[in-house]
Protein backbone atom coordinates (compact mmCIF):
# COMPACT_ATOMS: atom_id res chain seq x y z
CA UNK A 1 0.00 0.00 0.00
CA UNK A 2 3.32 2.67 0.08
CA UNK A 3 3.83 4.89 3.08
CA UNK A 4 0.35 6.37 4.27
CA UNK A 5 2.34 9.67 4.74
CA UNK A 6 3.40 11.46 1.83
CA UNK A 7 7.22 12.31 1.89
CA UNK A 8 6.22 15.88 0.94
CA UNK A 9 4.87 16.36 4.98
CA UNK A 10 8.64 15.74 6.47
CA UNK A 11 10.85 18.52 7.66
CA UNK A 12 13.39 19.16 5.05
CA UNK A 13 16.19 18.50 7.61
CA UNK A 14 14.12 15.58 8.65
CA UNK A 15 17.10 13.39 7.37
CA UNK A 16 19.86 15.51 9.07
CA UNK A 17 17.82 15.98 12.83
CA UNK A 18 17.31 12.04 12.77
CA UNK A 19 21.37 11.76 12.09
CA UNK A 20 21.84 14.05 15.18
CA UNK A 21 23.79 13.12 18.13
CA UNK A 22 21.76 12.46 21.36
CA UNK A 23 21.94 14.50 24.47
CA UNK A 24 25.37 14.60 26.05
CA UNK A 25 27.70 14.08 23.24
CA UNK A 26 30.30 16.75 22.78
CA UNK A 27 30.02 16.77 19.01
CA UNK A 28 33.41 15.50 19.03
CA UNK A 29 34.78 13.21 15.81
CA UNK A 30 34.38 9.91 15.64
CA UNK A 31 36.53 7.45 17.20
CA UNK A 32 37.88 5.70 14.50
CA UNK A 33 40.58 6.37 11.95
CA UNK A 34 41.59 10.35 12.44
CA UNK A 35 39.26 10.68 15.54
CA UNK A 36 41.30 8.47 18.01
CA UNK A 37 44.38 9.85 15.84
CA UNK A 38 43.36 13.40 17.06
CA UNK A 39 42.75 11.91 21.10
CA UNK A 40 45.71 10.39 21.27
CA UNK A 41 47.77 13.61 20.34
CA UNK A 42 45.76 15.01 22.49
CA UNK A 43 46.75 13.12 25.39
CA UNK A 44 50.40 12.96 24.89
CA UNK A 45 50.66 16.61 25.01
CA UNK A 46 48.99 16.47 28.37
CA UNK A 47 51.12 14.06 29.24
CA UNK A 48 54.13 15.46 27.85
CA UNK A 49 53.52 19.13 28.84
CA UNK A 50 56.35 20.89 30.99
CA UNK A 51 56.47 19.93 34.40
CA UNK A 52 57.65 22.86 36.89
CA UNK A 53 61.58 23.88 36.17
CA UNK A 54 62.39 22.21 39.74
CA UNK A 55 60.90 18.20 38.43
CA UNK A 56 62.43 19.32 35.23
CA UNK A 57 65.65 19.48 36.68
CA UNK A 58 65.38 16.98 39.38
CA UNK A 59 64.21 14.24 36.54
CA UNK A 60 67.19 15.28 34.50
CA UNK A 61 69.35 14.56 37.27
CA UNK A 62 68.56 11.30 37.55
CA UNK A 63 68.04 10.14 34.06
CA UNK A 64 72.03 11.55 33.93
CA UNK A 65 72.77 9.47 36.78
CA UNK A 66 71.06 6.43 35.18
CA UNK A 67 73.19 7.55 31.57
CA UNK A 68 69.66 8.13 30.19
CA UNK A 69 68.40 10.47 28.19
CA UNK A 70 65.65 12.84 29.11
CA UNK A 71 62.91 11.43 27.18
CA UNK A 72 63.45 7.53 27.69
CA UNK A 73 63.45 8.65 31.55
CA UNK A 74 60.29 10.71 31.66
CA UNK A 75 58.80 7.91 29.03
CA UNK A 76 59.30 4.94 31.36
CA UNK A 77 57.86 6.91 34.23
CA UNK A 78 54.81 7.72 32.51
CA UNK A 79 53.90 4.71 31.24
CA UNK A 80 55.20 2.33 34.39
CA UNK A 81 54.72 4.50 37.23
CA UNK A 82 58.00 4.00 38.30
CA UNK A 83 61.64 5.33 38.28
CA UNK A 84 64.51 3.32 36.80
CA UNK A 85 67.18 2.31 39.05
CA UNK A 86 68.62 -0.95 37.73
CA UNK A 87 70.46 -1.53 34.97
CA UNK A 88 70.94 -4.94 33.24
CA UNK A 89 72.96 -5.82 30.55
CA UNK A 90 75.10 -8.80 29.05
CA UNK A 91 79.01 -9.76 28.29
CA UNK A 92 78.46 -9.22 25.11
CA UNK A 93 76.95 -5.67 25.97
CA UNK A 94 79.81 -4.88 27.66
CA UNK A 95 82.44 -5.93 25.48
CA UNK A 96 83.32 -8.22 22.64
CA UNK A 97 83.16 -11.99 23.67
CA UNK A 98 86.41 -12.96 21.50
CA UNK A 99 90.06 -14.30 22.46
CA UNK A 100 92.04 -12.06 25.22
CA UNK A 101 95.39 -13.62 26.11
CA UNK A 102 95.98 -12.97 29.76
CA UNK A 103 99.04 -15.01 31.44
CA UNK A 104 98.59 -17.35 28.55
CA UNK A 105 95.06 -17.81 28.87
CA UNK A 106 91.85 -16.54 27.53
CA UNK A 107 90.21 -13.93 29.74
CA UNK A 108 87.21 -12.11 29.00
CA UNK A 109 87.41 -7.84 30.05
CA UNK A 110 85.10 -5.21 29.42
CA UNK A 111 85.73 -2.42 26.86
CA UNK A 112 86.87 0.87 28.01
CA UNK A 113 83.69 2.67 26.91
CA UNK A 114 82.15 0.78 29.03
CA UNK A 115 83.79 1.11 31.74
CA UNK A 116 84.18 4.74 31.35
CA UNK A 117 79.78 4.77 31.14
CA UNK A 118 79.01 2.72 34.04
CA UNK A 119 81.76 4.53 36.34
CA UNK A 120 79.58 7.88 35.70
CA UNK A 121 76.47 6.07 36.77
CA UNK A 122 75.47 7.00 40.51
CA UNK A 123 72.51 5.58 42.49
CA UNK A 124 72.10 2.43 39.81
CA UNK A 125 72.50 -1.33 40.66
CA UNK A 126 73.77 -3.23 37.70
CA UNK A 127 73.04 -6.22 37.13
CA UNK A 128 74.97 -8.75 34.37
CA UNK A 129 73.64 -11.68 32.73
CA UNK A 130 76.18 -14.24 31.40
CA UNK A 131 75.34 -17.63 28.76
CA UNK A 132 76.74 -20.28 30.30
CA UNK A 133 76.51 -21.73 27.21
CA UNK A 134 77.52 -19.21 24.27
CA UNK A 135 80.20 -17.93 26.59
CA UNK A 136 81.63 -20.83 28.63
CA UNK A 137 84.71 -20.83 26.97
CA UNK A 138 85.66 -16.96 28.42
CA UNK A 139 83.56 -17.38 31.75
CA UNK A 140 86.73 -19.72 32.75
CA UNK A 141 88.19 -17.85 35.63
CA UNK A 142 85.58 -15.32 35.83
CA UNK A 143 83.11 -14.98 39.11
CA UNK A 144 81.23 -12.00 40.61
CA UNK A 145 84.39 -10.69 42.20
CA UNK A 146 86.83 -10.30 39.24
CA UNK A 147 84.01 -8.65 37.05
CA UNK A 148 83.39 -6.58 39.68
CA UNK A 149 86.68 -5.07 40.12
CA UNK A 150 86.77 -4.81 36.18
CA UNK A 151 82.98 -2.54 36.69
CA UNK A 152 85.02 -0.47 39.09
CA UNK A 153 83.36 -2.25 41.99
CA UNK A 154 79.59 -1.44 41.07
CA UNK A 155 78.59 -4.60 40.12
CA UNK A 156 75.72 -5.88 41.99
CA UNK A 157 74.74 -9.41 40.71
CA UNK A 158 76.25 -11.55 38.38
CA UNK A 159 73.31 -14.02 37.06
CA UNK A 160 74.15 -16.80 35.26
CA UNK A 161 71.73 -17.45 32.23
CA UNK A 162 71.39 -20.75 28.90
CA UNK A 163 70.43 -19.63 26.14
CA UNK A 164 69.35 -23.21 25.11
CA UNK A 165 66.52 -22.80 27.53
CA UNK A 166 64.75 -19.53 27.49
CA UNK A 167 62.21 -20.48 29.86
CA UNK A 168 64.80 -21.25 32.64
CA UNK A 169 66.83 -18.12 31.32
CA UNK A 170 63.57 -15.69 31.76
CA UNK A 171 62.87 -17.55 35.22
CA UNK A 172 66.45 -17.06 36.44
CA UNK A 173 66.24 -13.27 35.62
CA UNK A 174 62.92 -12.73 36.99
CA UNK A 175 63.43 -14.86 40.23
CA UNK A 176 66.78 -12.60 40.56
CA UNK A 177 64.87 -9.27 40.68
CA UNK A 178 62.89 -10.48 43.23
CA UNK A 179 65.40 -11.45 45.45
CA UNK A 180 66.88 -8.25 45.15
CA UNK A 181 63.94 -6.54 45.79
CA UNK A 182 62.96 -5.18 42.52
CA UNK A 183 60.42 -5.23 39.95
CA UNK A 184 60.85 -5.55 36.29
CA UNK A 185 59.55 -2.28 35.76
CA UNK A 186 61.97 -0.70 37.74
CA UNK A 187 65.10 -2.14 35.35
CA UNK A 188 65.97 -1.31 31.91
CA UNK A 189 68.17 -3.77 29.54
CA UNK A 190 71.50 -3.06 27.30
CA UNK A 191 71.71 -5.76 25.08
CA UNK A 192 74.01 -6.63 22.07
CA UNK A 193 71.72 -8.43 19.98
CA UNK A 194 68.04 -9.65 19.63
CA UNK A 195 68.30 -12.53 21.98
CA UNK A 196 68.49 -9.64 24.73
CA UNK A 197 65.56 -7.96 23.29
CA UNK A 198 63.51 -11.14 23.36
CA UNK A 199 64.52 -11.77 26.84
CA UNK A 200 63.96 -8.04 28.07
CA UNK A 201 60.12 -8.10 26.50
CA UNK A 202 59.60 -11.95 27.99
CA UNK A 203 60.50 -9.77 31.62
CA UNK A 204 58.40 -6.95 30.59
CA UNK A 205 61.00 -4.50 31.04
CA UNK A 206 59.95 -1.00 29.93
CA UNK A 207 63.28 0.10 28.34
CA UNK A 208 65.60 -1.43 26.27
CA UNK A 209 69.21 0.26 24.63
CA UNK A 210 71.17 -0.57 22.47
CA UNK A 211 75.19 -1.20 23.61
CA UNK A 212 76.53 0.54 20.29
CA UNK A 213 74.06 3.59 21.78
CA UNK A 214 74.24 3.30 25.62
CA UNK A 215 78.18 2.81 25.82
CA UNK A 216 78.75 5.69 22.96
CA UNK A 217 81.56 7.92 23.70
CA UNK A 218 80.03 10.97 24.67
CA UNK A 219 80.10 13.51 21.68
CA UNK A 220 78.83 10.91 20.20
CA UNK A 221 75.84 10.33 21.97
CA UNK A 222 72.54 12.91 21.81
CA UNK A 223 70.87 14.15 24.83
CA UNK A 224 67.23 15.29 24.87
CA UNK A 225 66.66 17.86 27.06
CA UNK A 226 63.64 19.08 28.66
CA UNK A 227 62.26 22.49 27.94
CA UNK A 228 62.37 24.56 31.23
Amino acid sequence: MGDRIHRSEFHRNSHTLLRRPGMGHNQGPPLEGFGRLVLWRKAAEKAWKAPSREVALMRLRRAEQLGLDYRDYVGVMLDRGRSLSLLTTTLPALGPVQPRFFNGQNRWSPDALATDKIATLKNCEIVVLADRFRHRRWLQGLDSSALNDALGGKLTRLVEIDTRDFTASLQGFTGALREMGRAPGEAFMVGADWDDVGLAEAAQLPLFKWSWQYFAAAPERTKASPQL
